[in-house]
């Protein structure tokens, strides 16, 4: 077997590291203190953070950074890093964002977060980075985001199946989150799914059911699946079955092309064929027409009941 030089062995530990490598490590490898600083000013080498370097030339990933802050703290990816690592949804920002029992401070570009050497981390090892496990991970993670993001990272993992509700109870009961930012509310979260209360698909669904929530509208059913009269079925994110009225959340911010175009009308076609009326909501709808929207939905909805025959709703009595 072919005995590596120092130099290939630093090479080999870079491509198993995402591209860099600790100054402990080189060390080991035969590579004195002396060589390093050579590599270093001759620009061979590239620090990346304090003793932890890579190759010129080396183009880092969001990855390789995580990595680098992972070998410069002796840490591990957490918090939003380990959620967007998990495929959890609502976070999207690429930051370096790492949980550490060693003496480490933030720095620009990674925010270091410092526990005690008692705690459990409940550390896995993922696409080559040591990172949080999903139900610890969102335990931190509801110190950090608001309340909708956090909702629909919770509903994203147990939809991936990622943890599930009794875990994430043991888990909270271990971890000491007495006065720790965002448990009470991802405990009454968990406790809400676990007596029955269903995630919601995305995180623009979640905003929605607040949108509706606020203004005193709440829709009979939700994940409601609609046929029409040649079998075809389209689910709706909100519905009053009895009143044929729907909601469909939209997050496409807008709509280009004609296929788009065809797909758009193909829908509105559905819907009158199966004899419901569906009203559409975006997150910028909302947000910029939220007034108009909520007072369509009354009249919809009003009209509907008045149809039927049935005893007018306290949708029209907003609180």
């Amino acid at each position: 077997m072919r005995t590596l030089s120092p130099e290939q062995r630093c090479e080999a530990a870079g491509d198993r590291q995402h591209g860099v490598f600790h100054r402990a490590q080189v060390l080991a490898f035969g590579v004195t203190r002396r060589m390093i600083d050579g590599r270093l000013s001759s620009g061979r080498w590239v620090r990346v953070l304090p003793g932890v370097y890579c190759l010129k030339g080396t183009r880092l990933t969001w990855h390789g950074m995580l990595m680098a802050a992972c070998l410069w703290a002796e840490g591990v990816v957490s918090h939003r890093s380990a959620s967007l690592l998990w495929g959890l949804e609502g976070v999207n920002d690429r930051l370096i964002e790492i949980t550490t029992t060693t003496r480490r401070e933030s720095v620009p570009g990674v925010l270091v977060h410092r526990v005690g050497a008692e705690e459990d981390l409940r550390i896995m090892r993922y696409q080559g980075l040591c990172v949080t496990d999903p139900t610890r991970t969102l335990i931190n993670l509801a110190g950090v985001v608001d309340d909708i993001t956090l909702q629909a990272a919770l509903d994203s993992a147990l939809r991936q199946r990622r943890t599930y509700p009794k875990l994430l109870l043991r888990c909270l009961d271990e971890t000491n989150t007495q006065g720790r930012k965002g448990a009470s509310l991802l405990r009454a979260l968990v406790v809400e799914r676990a007596t029955g209360g269903r995630p919601t698909d995305s995180p623009l669904e979640i905003e929605a059911e607040k949108f509706l929530s606020r203004n005193g509208i709440h829709p009979a059913e939700r994940q409601h699946w609609v046929s029409n009269s040649r079998g075809e079925r389209r689910r709706l994110d909100f519905a009053w079955p009895e009143l044929k009225i729907g909601i469909e959340v939209d997050s496409r911010r807008w709509h280009e092309g004609f296929s788009a175009m065809e797909a758009d009308v193909a829908r509105s076609n559905f819907y009158v064929d199966a004899g419901w009326q569906v009203l559409r909501l975006t997150r910028r709808g909302m947000r910029r027409e939220g007034a108009s929207l909520i007072a369509r939905l009354r009249r919809l909805l009003g009209q509907a009941e008045l149809e039927l025959g049935l005893r007018p709703s306290d949708l029209n009595n907003p609180q």
